[in-house]
């Protein structure tokens, strides 16, 4: 969600330089874990990649290149490039060893790419990070023919019980565009030293959008959370989600 007033688009990509060129080379110390939340669903989506035979696939902000290099060790016979706006995280990218040709310069809300370029896109903690996060959602389903895979934050999991029912009925009234200004003083994004500059977020706000372009939508908690026995799993639960949204006509051949 934005705010009322969404803040000029060249502040927020200043921000967001300032900190990937700050922090590019600590980027992995300070994200990446072995067996963290998206290294779980790189694993569900290597399945989506077996059963649905994508042979092509495209990571959205694909930072320091890891998703990249997931894709060469356990894919290699597929096509994996990468689109990433840091001139810094890039280059670390290719530090790493991820070849300069399979990762472009440019941002998830203006893809550079004709329509159905690849099999599937991906995006792993990047969608948060964008002030109008469906429009880099949207982009994704453009060049897509087979399937999108978000793996991000979810608004309504994060807070005591209290809270997450709160931030659920202000959305379902309407309300939170303002309670979210409200709360960030007219700003609209919070900043942190972790995580740089961050805009309220759910993947269930991008759901009716994939919805319309998908015949099967998949949820799969992916944060730290234990399993829940509550109905309102993972909505209410988890902080983390993968969303695969699968292009009507694609058939699973094998269960995932």
């Amino acid at each position: 969600m934005t705010s009322l007033n969404p803040m000029p688009m060249d502040d927020v990509q200043a921000i967001k330089q300032q900190y990937y060129a700050g922090n590019a080379r600590d980027f992995d110390g300070m994200h990446i874990a072995p067996g963290d939340e998206h290294y779980i669903a790189l694993t569900h989506i290597s399945n989506f990649i077996r059963t649905l035979g994508i042979k092509s696939i495209l990571d959205i902000g694909a930072g320091t290149g890891r998703g990249l290099l997931y894709m060469r060790q356990h894919h290699p016979d597929i096509r994996a490039h990468g689109i990433e706006p840091s001139p810094d995280m890039r280059l670390q990218a290719i530090e790493k060893g991820v070849s300069p040709e399979s990762i472009t310069q440019g941002r998830g809300e203006k893809l550079p790419f004709p329509d159905g370029a690849f099999d599937a896109t991906c995006e792993f903690g990047v969608v948060h990070h964008i002030q109008r996060p469906n429009d880099a959602v949207r982009e994704m389903m453009r060049v897509s023919t087979k399937a999108v895979f978000l793996s991000d934050g979810n608004r309504f999991g994060h807070g005591s019980i209290a809270s997450r029912w709160t931030k659920l009925l202000l959305y379902k009234a309407g309300l939170w565009p303002l309670t979210n200004w409200l709360k960030t003083g007219g700003k609209g994004y919070a900043v942190g030293p972790h995580d740089g500059l961050i805009f309220s977020y759910s993947v269930f706000d991008s759901l009716p959008v994939l919805a319309d372009w998908a015949d099967r939508i998949y949820l799969f908690p992916v944060g730290p959370e234990r399993p829940s026995k509550s109905i309102f799993h993972p909505l209410l639960t988890s902080s983390l989600i993968l969303l695969a949204a699968v292009k009507r006509g694609q058939d699973l051949e094998s269960p995932l």
